[in-house]
């Protein structure tokens, strides 16, 4: 079950979202969390015709670099991702549990200084006509999932089942009832 849905949600991030087309580059950034999604995408995006690359964000690196790393590195992107942005057509990011609004795994000033990349990011995107999505679904962490009640898969589970409701069919019902 699992990997069907996550191959549907593929299928529509790449062709209703970021519209790729055959000989396009592809940059699936992931979490460990994020990596069975990521493969899909990835088979995806070849049966596309496109280039696809994938970089990992290791969980207990990113943990360990953001307490033990130089306060002037923390935070800040390097030229290889720079170049990997302005090479690529598409973007996917299934960001981890600890970039999420609440997790325990570090305070928020680490949190903070982790993602000051954040405008230089963003801008080096817009350069690059860069089309991107965040999936969201890579922020659940244990932490959330027992503040909402449920498991984590659960929550990833239904998070990725609502991006696949039709926006236009929701629209038309809406305008019925209004």
């Amino acid at each position: 079950m699992r990997t069907e849905l996550y191959s549907q949600v593929a299928k529509k991030v790449l062709k209703d979202s970021l519209h790729l087309k055959k000989g396009e580059t592809l940059t699936v950034e992931t979490w460990n969390n994020g990596l069975p999604f990521a493969r899909e995408v990835v088979k995806e995006a070849r049966r596309i015709g496109c280039i696809p690359i994938t970089l990992l964000e290791d969980e207990a690196a990113f943990l360990d670099g953001v307490r033990n790393a130089s306060r002037e590195i923390v935070g800040l992107m390097g030229k290889q991702e720079y170049a990997m942005i302005s090479g690529s057509d598409g973007y996917v990011f299934i960001p981890g549990p600890p970039l999420g609004t609440y997790n325990r795994k570090i305070t928020r000033q680490e949190y903070l200084d982790s993602t000051r990349y954040n405008d230089s990011w963003y801008k080096a995107a817009k350069k690059a006509n860069l089309r991107g999505v965040r999936l969201t679904f890579g922020y659940v962490g244990r932490d959330i999932a027992r503040l909402l009640g449920r498991s984590v898969e659960d929550v990833v589970e239904h998070q990725l089942m609502g991006s696949l409701v039709s926006l236009e069919k929701i629209a038309r019902k809406a305008k019925e009832i209004a």
